[in-house]
């Protein structure tokens, strides 16, 4: 039986290996396997999203479109002496 690291880990395939994986007939477990490893962090970007996202009732393009990012308000720190 074929274990998966974590059941809703994302697997992101370069345009070969989207080819394997549509391609008819079964998939091997060391096919299965060599598309389990990390996208490379230089291939993908990142912007921050609303609240949107929270909740899975809200649908369309305005859920993943960029917001400003919110500055955190300042912290206070405390120290025991």
């Amino acid at each position: 039986m074929l274990k998966l690291p974590h059941e809703r880990m994302p697997v992101i395939l370069e345009p070969e290996q989207a080819r394997e994986w549509l391609r008819p007939g079964p998939i091997t477990e060391s096919d299965f396997l060599s598309f389990c490893r990390p996208y490379p962090a230089d291939k993908m970007q990142s912007w921050p999203v609303s609240t949107l996202v929270n909740k899975p009732q809200n649908q369309g393009p305005e859920v993943c479109a960029p917001v400003a990012e919110e500055t955190p308000p300042p912290t206070q720190a405390t120290f025991d002496l």
